[in-house]
């Protein structure tokens, strides 16, 4: 008679909040790392269909054999603006189901690839009621900055905090994406430390990608949506380069996600749009960027990773960067991968230092570092410590139900 361990066991993805292509290419990569860490099990990626379709699009471009042996499953989402009390029973209905997905045959480990405050106490509570028998992971991306003073209103209760106050299940744990980000949740609390695991945010690799190498047109390019990532900024820097630089360029690689930004001056920005790029189109406008411009609010990157610094890294685009604790862990890990700037003015200077004189030899040195960057954060690299967290919390949980 076959025991559980002796059975093929099964990964449960869930994606609870994300709509259409938002995530679509990191919970493809989320999911593919998952994959490689265990090749032989089942595996259930459950969302809003038209996300499920955007992530096995993704994910097919990379392995068509594991985009076809994923089992996908569709499921309604609850509006992220519903009232608490209101969208309460469907938020319960929507977390309990992947648990109840692991509990039909025995289960690896089921994966929140995204998380909201209001889910995260339900999945607790949910938890205590049952346990799952596996590893939990919750993934965070941009919530953990409200853990700070004065990022949510001084006349509300902190409900992050409180849902850390609730005491956590032993097969649950949250997902801090970097390290520079789970160090900084220690400093700040101690006993963070049970609740939180980490490794990075994984990237899918280019293939094919052609990387610029002539200092005669210097195209800069800002990365990702452009809410709060600091756009207004890149078209401030673009009108000042473009005043005193004949052979500056600027282009978007992604897409305007608050409109209201449009109302500035975008006429000498390539590739505006307030709609998602294909990926054809994404790769083939990152591929004519020389640097990548990063100009977000550093503050915001202590506790949240940031998607497209890791997608120059994975088109070879140096880039320069208001130094923020995230790009700067990364710096300090992979070497000359770009400029790190303590002013928005620092920026400048650099930019126009380069278009005055393009530095051929030490820009290839960094492609290469940015090369290298990138295939340590694929998830073939990153699927062992994903297989080293689950093995490790499978044992921990064992430990525990054993005692």
């Amino acid at each position: 008679m076959k025991t559980d361990k002796d059975m093929k066991k099964q990964l449960v993805y869930c994606e609870p909040h994300c709509h259409s292509v938002e995530h679509a290419q990191y919970n493809a990569a989320l999911l593919f790392m998952g994959m490689l860490a265990f090749p032989e099990d089942r595996v259930i990626f459950i969302g809003e269909e038209e996300h499920c379709h955007w992530v096995r699009m993704n994910l097919f471009a990379v392995d068509s054999s594991a985009a076809e042996k994923v089992e996908w499953r569709f499921i309604q989402l609850v509006p992220n603006d519903a009232p608490y009390f209101k969208g309460t029973k469907e938020r319960i209905s929507l977390y309990r189901r992947p648990l109840s997905a692991a509990n039909e045959i025995p289960s690896r480990a089921v994966v929140y690839c995204s998380t909201a405050i209001k889910g995260l106490i339900i999945l607790k509570l949910l938890m205590h009621l049952r346990d799952p028998r596996c590893p939990v992971l919750a993934v965070f991306h941009n919530q953990l900055p409200r853990l700070l003073p004065y990022e949510h209103s001084p006349f509300s209760l902190n409900q992050l905090r409180i849902m850390f106050s609730i005491p956590c299940p032993s097969s649950l744990r949250f997902v801090a994406l970097g390290k520079s980000i789970f160090d900084y949740l220690i400093r700040l609390d101690q006993k963070l430390n049970m609740q939180f695991v980490h490794f990075d945010l994984p990237r899918m690799t280019e293939k094919g990608g052609r990387h610029a190498t002539t200092g005669k047109e210097i195209t800069f390019g800002f990365f990702g949506v452009t809410l709060n990532k600091g756009f207004e900024k890149f078209l401030t820097f673009s009108r000042a380069m473009a005043k005193e630089h004949s052979n500056a360029r600027f282009a978007l690689v992604g897409y305007v996600n608050n409109p209201l930004e449009l109302k500035d001056d975008v006429a000498g920005i390539e590739n505006i749009s307030t709609v998602p790029m294909s990926p054809e189109h994404y790769a083939s406008a990152a591929n004519k960027v020389v640097y990548a411009v990063g100009l977000a609010n550093p503050g915001d990157y202590r506790l949240r990773a940031s998607a497209a610094f890791l997608d120059a890294l994975a088109f070879g685009k140096p880039g320069i960067y208001l130094r923020n604790p995230y790009i700067e862990y990364y710096f300090e890990r992979f070497g000359d991968i770009g400029y790190l700037c303590n002013t928005t003015d620092e920026v400048e200077g650099t930019a126009a230092a380069i278009c005055r004189s393009f530095p051929n030899e030490r820009y290839q040195n960094q492609v290469a570092n940015c090369l290298h960057a990138a295939a340590m954060l694929t998830p073939e690299s990153i699927a062992v410590d994903f297989k080293t967290i689950v093995l490790d919390l499978t044992r921990q949980h064992e430990e525990t139900i054993g005692a």
